[in-house]
């Protein structure tokens, strides 16, 4: 897995505006745990392609804003959810507020992506934990 973020980052160095690398970027960090490198990649993937065809990195930075607040309590608002520090680790005391904008921004980004689809009442639901 090591030998995949690095091959990709190469690729990116090649093509950093390719945001379809930066949202594979994310999925491999994502597997990792490394949330806030899957953060960070998302989110340059959005910056880059913010159309409904890159639903892949909104909600891979919803997912990976969710695991990183959730491995924030459950350490006890420890640093970082990712246990590396990668330049994109937001401090021990804004940890949980920046993790929860950084979710709020993805899932609105996803509920603008997908208004006026029939699927729209599923998203919804799945966000909110299928409650």
């Amino acid at each position: 897995m090591d030998n995949a973020i690095y091959y990709i980052e190469e690729c990116l160095l090649c093509d950093p505006f390719d945001y379809s690398m930066h949202a594979r970027h994310g999925e491999v960090a994502y597997a990792k745990q490394q949330y806030n490198r899957a953060i960070a990649a998302y989110s340059q993937s959005l910056r880059l392609n913010e159309a409904s065809n890159n639903s892949r990195a909104a909600y891979g930075l919803w997912l990976s804003a969710t695991k990183a607040l959730a491995a924030v309590k459950k350490a006890g608002g420890s640093r970082s959810g990712d246990g590396n520090s990668n330049g994109s680790v937001p401090g021990p005391d804004g940890a949980n507020s920046d993790y929860k904008q950084i979710a709020a921004a993805a899932q609105s980004h996803l509920a603008r992506m997908y208004s006026g689809s029939a699927n729209a009442h599923l998203l919804d639901m799945m966000l909110r934990g299928g409650k």
